[in-house]
């Protein structure tokens, strides 16, 4: 079964930030901080629990990327037994 966009747990959420190339940068607070080259601002996120939608939504605006993209990705990193 492919996934469906919901809230994601914040360990996920990192091995997809770094599946994509984009690399930590330290953390303000309790957000962490990841940069690639290409962007234009940094992608921050909670450190532990769950990083809710509306929040996905805004990291995939500013990686350019579609939910379609994100979530073959997903279905990649964490195939479904």
């Amino acid at each position: 079964m492919p996934h469906v966009l919901e809230p994601i747990s914040a360990e996920q959420f990192k091995r997809f930030i770094e599946h994509i190339q984009c690399e930590a940068r330290g953390s303000r607070g309790p957000l962490l901080v990841y940069w690639r080259g290409d962007l234009r601002q940094p992608l921050t996120f909670k450190e532990t629990g769950l990083v809710p939608v509306t929040h996905i939504h805004a990291c995939l605006r500013i990686l350019g990327m579609t939910v379609k993209q994100y979530l073959t990705i997903l279905d990649h990193l964490f195939p479904h037994d």
